[in-house]
């Protein structure tokens, strides 16, 4: 019970938090080791706050050994969105990064690299090695705004903005690999229609 709102609460990264303590507790008087799911978040829209949340309930499953993440979703599942499903995938992809297997090698190390740079003031930027492997070893994020604040305000725009439209280039090129005929989606409305009855909405809406 959320005693701010006087309304039940089902998600939040507070509620995490109360729950890995929960799991550690249980883990120390019955064993096992402690996890924590963080598959959804309580913001109804996609917004500053389903971000966030989503980001910082992640963040505590992943150290605490998760390895996975359920995206797309809102309102603790209750409202899906190809906005969030298009950020929570970008999120993915920055702990799968993260957590990727990291290549030593002689290749990647180069010796002689280093010492032949690191005389002349350590420009390694310059260096042909660094060239060739550091886009391996960085993470490019789509959906953030890194120019400086007067190159924003000449063109202003935010993350989810971005996410939006990047959601609806994919809505407008996306494949149908199961096309349906007119027919096949009128059984379909039939069914949903005779299921919504059932479930007690009598004109089957």
């Amino acid at each position: 019970m959320d005693m701010q709102s006087l309304s039940h609460r089902q998600f939040g990264p507070d509620l995490v938090l109360q729950q890995y303590a929960f799991s550690q507790m249980g883990a120390y008087l019955f064993g096992g080791h402690p996890s924590i799911e963080a598959q959804n978040v309580g913001a109804q829209v996609v917004s500053a706050q389903s971000v966030y949340e989503k980001a910082m309930s992640t963040m505590l499953h992943i150290v605490a050994g998760g390895r996975s993440i359920g995206i797309g979703s809102l309102s603790t599942s209750d409202v899906g969105s190809l906005v969030q499903l298009v950020l929570d995938y970008e999120m993915g992809c920055f702990f799968r990064h993260l957590l990727r297997d990291v290549k030593v090698d002689d290749g990647r190390l180069d010796e002689d690299s280093i010492a032949e740079t690191a005389a002349r003031g350590a420009y390694y930027m310059e260096t042909e090695h660094t060239a060739k492997f550091f886009r391996e070893e960085l993470w490019f994020p789509k959906f953030c705004d890194f120019r400086n604040a007067f190159a924003w305000q000449s063109d202003p725009s935010d993350m989810i903005e971005r996410a939006r439209d990047r959601a609806r280039e994919l809505v407008a090129t996306a494949e149908n690999r199961c096309p349906l005929t007119d027919g096949q989606k009128k059984e379909i409305l039939k069914l949903v229609t005779a299921a919504d009855r059932e479930a007690g909405d009598p004109h089957g809406r």
